[in-house]
């Protein structure tokens, strides 16, 4: 992590890593990793004041102070270097700040003065009519101008001249929005901004704006879109002009009792804010989020916002009520285990009622909260209802209106099924029920063609349709049926809504998703909302137009007029190693073309969300796809020669591919024996060779006939022998490629032959000394006969019970002896469904004696169908990573064996033990042949574990931690595409 919490600066480079400063050092993180102590021997450790800016040329600059004085630091090209620092290096400099952090020059201010680095040479520019108690507070560089404001006016520096444009007392931070042309400034009590064109200034917000600490010793200023934040010895606030409220910016472990340091906006439009007890990133500040912290509970079952602003919020629990003025109060309800659940708030002829699951219906009043008196006893009320001036409440099945202060029951659903909800409007009389909707105009009920389908939560009147909120999506009513709609949501939908602009809202179990014309944007916990599963009662506009969600973890408030969609990643790539060794020369000779692309995306919405796709022009037009953010690496081995550009992108979830990152040309060139030139001399000394052999041999033609015929026969049959030296050659190198392969399965066998005996031992002793005793008792039971035939029954119980012993020897002797015919079975040339589970249990049954009681087995399996395979090549996968797992373990530990449905069309199985572990630069290479850790092991297991996945169509994966263990994690199709075994038959 970070080299300190107390985190003092925050800034992004243009490669898109975060650098922060800490007390104790700099940091850099990329969304995956952090780098400790990224600073070299160049930076001093230990420097206080720390102030960081990106300028144009992507340099970044850093300043601080140490024992010895201040120091001017930049960074470009992963290299640090020192810059000569202006005037008396014993000042103290404030470094100029850019728009969009982005700066346009290095700017430095001091005193009276400030400092424009230009060519390798500081320029100096005087500030006249300082007085001695006037201070630079903040520069803002952009283009050819820079702004700055003193604790007494604001001045303007253009073409290395100044102008001064507002006297102004009190001012602590300034920044720039070009579009407008506006300064912002931050002063002690006040938000404004000044107008560069008009020249005059205009307050935003007076008073008190959120210094809660006296002299104000940190402060920030900022903006994003239409909003503006800032800080005053205090947490970052945002304020919202166009409502003119405020808010403080918190998360789950900042509250606000924490002080804003600094803060940035991302290239991604997220908000990280740094603090003395870490640093933080605002996922999405359009919401703002109230959990348990705040709430009587987490979960916020129904919400209702009355007509002056107060928020009734309900939970298991009990209620929790936002006053306008921020303020909360909590109003629980249960007491020991009963929760009794808000299921819904209405406001019904000026009065507040809300249902709960046990306790029926109560009314919220301003000495508390009332029971309402009947003689009706519900047990599982759900849903309120007020329509033309009644009060209708469901119980399950039943539906009640309050008539002469009493529920009467008015109807009862078919087969009493749970009520969802009652829709009342003008043009419906519909009750949504966990079977179906029944329209209580014409008495009918309204199913589809499955049970999830069905079951309705919610509905919406939209665009003369009326839409049904069900288990498995968006539906609609037509012909007495419930049908699909053009609105796919693969998730339960239990909430429907439509804001101002008639654009669609749906909450699910997965998020929220907002329908509009340009396409479909998803609120979910992995940028800013928080909680998936949304509340049907829970969802609705407030006065401000901010939407209401509450769900499983708390309520938000989306600010639906800032609603950003998912950003673009930048992706690079960070090196490529041919032969395991970093290249920057791209013309490779023939023996170097096992090449392996490294790349990332520095994104930080969500980084379980990030893929990629690459491809190798060259070799394939086709694009490969990696779905996880850490998985940032390929490898090619065995290129032939030719010219190669490798090309990757990114994208967050499945939103926009991000542009390319493209290598330079990688060139690996042909031997020089199929070089062209080659070719061409070798078939003219060929040619020039005969032409003088046949001028030869035609003036001594005669002479040597007979010799010439001898020696042709005699080099016919040496080629002759040689070709079947060669032929015998070839399929002894054939023969000893399967060898090879077998003898890692002889050794397994190896292992698994003193296991066997060991197991095979306890069984036949069982038949052998059973065999003796029946013997024996045959025996003595004929004698017996002759003497006393009354004990004869007695020796015939004794000899079933030895047959039985020795049946049951037998028949664990059968089961040892099926298990290893399954595992030492040559391989099937078809494909067959197998159950894995079975496969796991013969591999487990096989290694018995060399797991013994040192090693436990955990068995996690998930629901998976049978996979079509090669079942004795499963089971010899298994067994090659179980016995490398249990030779991982030196004394005792423990192995989990964890197989799970990935997708509809494949299964993952994961082995992980808690052995020695290996370095992480070991990773890559334990499915190369012959590598190995042991010396009694081959080397040879994960290399024919990777051939069997691969025969599969399958992929598989190697991570390891010395102390703490490895894990092999493999991918397989449940149904194989292509089967070898039906070629011969087409």
């Amino acid at each position: 992590g970070m080299a300190s919490n107390r985190v003092t600066k925050i800034v992004q480079i243009p490669n898109g890593e975060i650098w922060i400063a800490t007390q104790d050092g700099i940091s850099k993180f990329d969304g995956l990793y952090w780098t400790t102590k990224a600073d070299s021997s160049i930076v001093p450790m230990g420097l206080s004041g720390v102030q960081m800016e990106v300028i144009s040329d992507s340099s970044l600059i850093m300043t601080g102070s140490n024992s010895e004085g201040p120091h001017l630091f930049k960074y470009k090209n992963d290299q640090w270097s020192s810059l000569p620092l202006p005037g008396n290096d014993k000042l103290s400099y404030l470094l100029a700040k850019g728009i969009n952090f982005r700066s346009t020059n290095l700017i430095l201010g001091s005193q009276d003065k400030i400092y424009r680095y230009h060519e390798e040479q500081w320029i100096e520019i005087v500030l006249s009519d300082f007085d001695k108690n006037e201070q630079i507070k903040d520069l803002v560089s952009w283009g050819v101008k820079t702004l700055i404001a003193t604790n007494k006016r604001l001045l303007l520096v253009e073409n290395n001249q100044f102008k001064p444009l507002l006297k102004q007392n009190n001012i602590l931070n300034i920044t720039i929005d070009d579009t407008q042309d506006r300064c912002y400034l931050l002063l002690e009590s006040e938000l404004a901004y000044y107008d560069l064109k008009k020249g005059e200034m205009v307050s935003l917000l007076k008073g008190d704006i959120g210094n809660t600490y006296g002299h104000i010793h940190q402060s920030n200023l900022l903006l994003k879109g239409q909003k503006i934040y800032y800080s005053m010895n205090s947490p970052l606030i945002q304020y919202n002009p166009q409502t003119n409220t405020s808010r403080a910016i918190t998360s789950d472990y900042y509250n606000l009792d924490h002080t804003c340091m600094d803060a940035i906006v991302d290239n991604e439009g997220s908000i990280w804010v740094a603090t003395l007890r870490g640093a933080f990133r605002v996922k999405n500040s359009s919401i703002y989020n109230y959990n348990d912290e705040s709430l009587v509970e987490n979960e916020v079952s129904s919400i209702l916002q009355d007509s002056d602003g107060t928020l009734y919020l309900g939970a298991n629990i009990g209620l929790s009520v936002i006053h306008p003025n921020g303020k909360i109060r909590k109003y629980p309800l249960s007491s020991g285990l009963e929760r009794m659940r808000v299921m819904d708030i209405i406001k019904h002829q000026g009065e507040i009622y809300f249902t709960t699951y046990t306790r029926g219906v109560r009314k919220f009043t301003n000495k508390g909260i009332l029971e309402l008196d009947s003689q009706v006893q519900m047990e599982g009320a759900s849903d309120l209802c007020s329509f033309m001036d009644t009060l209708y409440c469901s119980d399950y099945g039943n539906l009640y209106k309050w008539v002469n202060s009493d529920w009467q029951l008015i109807t009862t659903t078919p087969n009493n099924s749970t009520i969802r909800k009652i829709f009342f409007t003008e043009n419906y009389r519909l009750l949504l029920t966990e079977n179906g909707v029944r329209d209580l105009t014409t008495n009918k009920v309204y199913t589809g063609s499955d049970i999830y389908m069905s079951n309705v939560y919610t509905a919406l009147e939209y665009n003369n349709q009326i839409l049904l909120g069900t288990a498995s999506g968006i539906y609609t009513i037509q012909n007495e049926k419930i049908v699909p709609t053009e609105y796919k949501i693969h998730a339960p939908v239990y909430a429907l809504t439509s804001d101002q602009n008639n654009e669609l809202w749906v909450g699910t179990g997965s998020g929220v998703w907002h329908f509009r014309d340009e396409g479909s944007y998803h609120y979910y916990k992995g940028n800013g909302l928080i909680g998936n599963e949304v509340n049907r009662n829970a969802f609705q506009f407030s006065k401000n137009g901010s939407l209401l969600v509450g769900t499983d973890e708390g309520i938000s408030i989306i600010d639906t007029s800032d609603e950003t969609s998912i950003p673009i990643p930048n992706i690079e790539i960070t090196s490529i190693e041919v032969n395991q060794k970093e290249i920057d020369d791209y013309n490779l000779s023939y023996q170097t073309n096992n090449l392996r692309f490294h790349f990332r995306s520095t994104s930080y919405y969500d980084i379980e969300s990030l893929n990629y796709r690459f491809r190798l022009i060259g070799l394939s037009e086709e694009w490969e796809y990696i779905n996880f953010a850490e998985q940032n690496s390929t490898y090619y081995p065995n290129l032939d020669p030719g010219e190669y550009v490798f090309e990757v992108q990114a994208r967050i979830d499945d939103g926009t591919w991000s542009n390319s990152a493209k290598s330079d040309k990688l060139t690996i060139h042909a031997a020089f024996y199929e070089a062209v030139w080659f070719r061409i001399l070798f078939v003219i000394l060929i040619i020039s060779g005969l032409v003088a052999f046949y001028r030869y041999r035609s003036n001594v033609l005669t002479e040597q006939k007979e010799e010439l015929e001898e020696r042709v026969l005699e080099k016919t049959r040496e080629l002759e022998k040689r070709n079947k030296e060669l032929i015998k050659t070839i399929d002894d190198l054939k023969a000893a490629q399967g060898q090879l392969i077998q003898s890692e399965k002889l050794a397994s066998m190896g292992h698994l032959t003193s296991g066997i005996a060991h197991e095979l031992n306890n069984p036949l002793n069982y038949i052998r000394g059973g065999a003796e005793c029946i013997i024996r008792n045959l025996d003595e039971l004929s004698e017996i006969l002759n003497e006393r035939g009354n004990d004869v029954r007695t020796i015939m119980d004794e000899s079933r019970m030895l047959a039985e012993s020795i049946f049951d020897g037998a028949t664990k002797s059968t089961s040892i002896v099926k298990s290893l015919g399954s595992f030492t079975a040559d391989s099937q040339n078809f494909y067959s469904f197998t159950d894995l589970q079975k496969e796991v249990e013969t591999s487990l049954t096989l290694l018995g004696n060399e797991i013994g009681f040192r090693i436990v087995i955990n068995r996690m399996f998930g629901n998976i169908p049978p996979i079509e395979c090669y079942p004795a090549k499963i089971n010899q996968m298994m067994v090659n990573i179980l016995l490398n797992a249990i030779q991982a373990i030196t004394e005792s530990g423990e192995i989990t064996i964890r197989y799970y449905r990935k997708d509809d069309q494949n299964i993952a199985i994961e082995i992980s033990d808690d052995g020695e572990g290996i370095a992480s630069d070991l990773h890559e290479k334990v499915f190369e042949p012959f590598f190995t850790t042991k010396d009694s092991n081959p080397g040879l297991g994960l290399t024919i574990a990777k051939s069997i996945v691969q025969e599969h169509n399958g992929t598989i994966s190697f991570i390891s931690k010395p102390g703490v263990g490895s894990k092999v994690k493999i991918s397989l199709p449940v149904s194989q595409t292509y089967h070898p075994e039906l070629e011969g038959s087409e």
